[in-house]
């Protein structure tokens, strides 16, 4: 379990801060801050899906539960964008864009690897 949230963070923190340098956002304390955004809500999600895998299917967990959450994610990290980093895009498109790389990537991961 660990191993896998730590792998998920790492790929998602490499693959959003990717992103965010292809959308002109380079400064450090900007990259910083997708960081720690991203710490927090991996991790809330990895716990989250953790405390309800005993109750639903595997299934029911990664294609209905996860992708639920993936759009809170994407609300809570858009404001924290707006409110942080203040971008000269809308903060919930680079928001959208970010968690789209990240969460593709997660599920071509989820389904070679773990599935």
């Amino acid at each position: 379990m660990i191993g896998h949230f730590l792998i998920s963070l790492l790929l998602t923190i490499i693959i959003e801060l990717c992103v965010a340098i292809c959308l002109n956002i380079t400064e450090a304390r900007y990259l910083k801050r997708i960081i720690w955004i991203n710490c927090i809500t991996n991790f809330s999600i990895y716990g989250i899906v953790y405390s309800l895998s005993s109750v639903f299917s595997y299934s029911i967990l990664y294609y209905l539960i996860v992708p639920i959450l993936e759009v809170v994610v994407f609300i809570v990290e858009g404001y924290y964008y707006k409110k942080t980093i203040q971008p000269k895009i809308n903060p919930f498109l680079i928001s959208f864009i970010l968690n789209i790389a990240s969460y593709g990537c997660s599920l071509i991961y989820t389904i070679l690897f773990i599935k």
